[in-house]
Parts: C-alpha cells; sequence; structure tokens
C-alpha cells in the first residue's frame, strides 16, 4: 500500500493499492461503501478506514498446431495465476513433434509435454514435421484381383513404394488409376517415389 497514514484536516490524500504478483486490485470498502478508484484521491476530514480487496488473477492459454494436421494438443483452457500447467502435443501417426515456440517464434520447449508456471496469457504453437505419407490401395473390386500390399501404408517421405496387382481368374489387369481416375501406369508392378499422401486403384477387366 501507498499513501497510508496520518494528515492534517484539509489535505488530500492519495493511497494506491499494489497487488503482489498473480493478483488483481478489485476496489477499496468502507463501512459498506465501494471505491473503484486506484489511486484512490480524497480530502481528508475526519479518521478513514479503507479496506483493498484483491482477486487472483486469471490467465488463458491458446494452442495452435503448425501445420494443423500435425497433432492433437491438449491443455488450453483458463487458469489462475501461480498454477504449474502442462501442454501435451501428440503427433499423427504421419508426423513427429518438433518443438514448442511462441507465436513469434521464439523457442520454448523441445518436450511433447511441456510443464511451466503461468504468469501470464500464454499462446504456443506446436510445429510438428512430417515423416511419412499415406498410400492406400483399393481394388476397383476384390473379384478382379488383389494387390501386394494393400489397404493404407505407412511410407517414409522420398522412399519407394512397390506395388503389385494379381489378377485373379478370367481377368487381366489395365492399369492403376488415382481416386479421381487419373492413370498413373499400366505396368502390374508400379514403383514410385513416395511424395504425399495418395490413394490408387488398381482397375481390371474381363
Amino acid at each position: 500500500m501507498e499513501g497510508y497514514g496520518s494528515y492534517n484536516c484539509g489535505e488530500i490524500a492519495t493511497i494506491r493499492a499494489i497487488p503482489n504478483e498473480c493478483y488483481l486490485f478489485i476496489h477499496w470498502t468502507e463501512n459498506g461503501e465501494v471505491f473503484t478508484e486506484n489511486p484512490y484521491i480524497f480530502e481528508v476530514g475526519k479518521n478513514r478506514n479503507l479496506v483493498a480487496h484483491f482477486e487472483i488473477a486469471k490467465y488463458e492459454i491458446t494452442l495452435r498446431a503448425d501445420p494443423p494436421t500435425g497433432g492433437y494438443l491438449t491443455g488450453a483452457g483458463i487458469y489462475d495465476c501461480g498454477n504449474t500447467v502442462t501442454v501435451k502435443a501428440t503427433p499423427d501417426i504421419v508426423y513427429y513433434f518438433e518443438k514448442w515456440t511462441t507465436e513469434d517464434g521464439t523457442w520454448v520447449s523441445d518436450d511433447a509435454e511441456y510443464d511451466f508456471i503461468l504468469t501470464n496469457n500464454t499462446s504456443l504453437v506446436a510445429h510438428f514435421t512430417q515423416s511419412h505419407y499415406r498410400i492406400t490401395i483399393l481394388a476397383n473390386d476384390t473379384l478382379y484381383g488383389i494387390t501386394e500390399p494393400e489397404g493404407t501404408i505407412l511410407y517414409e517421405i522420398g522412399s519407394t513404394v512397390s506395388l503389385k496387382a494379381r489378377e485373379k481368374e478370367c481377368y487381366s489387369f489395365l492399369n492403376w488409376t488415382t481416386n479421381d481416375g487419373k492413370v498413373l501406369s499400366t505396368d502390374i508392378i508400379y514403383e514410385f517415389v513416395a511424395t504425399k499422401d495418395t490413394t490408387l486403384i488398381p482397375i481390371s477387366l474381363f
């Protein structure tokens, strides 16, 4: 507190409430009357008994993933100042966690699960790096044939994907297409470098 003490009648008093860390000044009270000014300035005409009221500060944690598909984040919300808060970044299966930074790019931590004491509003960015691509093979009709491999397979970025179509009796392989119909290859064994998530369909004819 600043300004409390003895004054001569008619003097101007200036009193100020100074909150400790993690607290906010709310108001003064005296005999049920509320004064919101801080500093509170008044002319002294009698003895005064003022009570300063404080409350604990609350701050918000916001989290963002970069890229947005990189993973799942927990720990965002509003907390009391001084609390120990844990934020956690869980990468998607084709990503790995790299680091936490502030919104302006300042490094914060390399730990995916990061604990800190909250003292102000905090915005953190979880950075992920993609390590694999999803290659999905969908047979246009399993009566026509099968593929090796089949389903969705994860491949490291830049690695070579090798696919093989096996026709069933009475059917012949025609081509590999994307799921929007673009023909990629007419070779029964199709190899390419994983540079993005890709869905392929082997087409066979009677």
